[in-house]
């Protein structure tokens, strides 16, 4: 899909990186389409949250607020061999690499 394309908004909303911030009005928007964290009008409320969410996430040990968010890229899934197949190294073992940089 080009991204001349009037459509394309949605196959970034799809398919796309997600933006560091989201924050949407569920009940005017219950398909989360129109992401209100970029405006101005939202940043009072988008602190509040955030005062509320980092002390909780760092109670609960998540990589992501303690700077270790990778750990979530390199995990392997679950069709190894199907990855060794398409990209044509049968010796790979992404367990093995997973376990070498974050431990068993």
């Amino acid at each position: 899909m080009s991204q001349n394309d009037p459509q394309y908004h949605y196959f970034e909303l799809s398919f796309g990186k997600r933006p560091a911030e989201e924050l949407y009005d569920m009940t005017s928007d219950p398909g989360c389409v129109n992401n209100l964290a970029p405006l101005a009008a939202y940043a009072e409320i988008k602190r509040d949250l955030a005062e509320q969410m980092e002390p909780e996430l760092t109670a609960q040990g998540d990589p992501r607020i303690l700077g270790k968010g990778e750990i979530f890229d390199d995990h392997p899934n679950g069709r190894i061999d199907r990855q060794q197949k398409v990209y044509q190294r049968p010796d790979w073992d992404p367990v093995k690499v997973f376990d070498e940089k974050f431990g068993p």
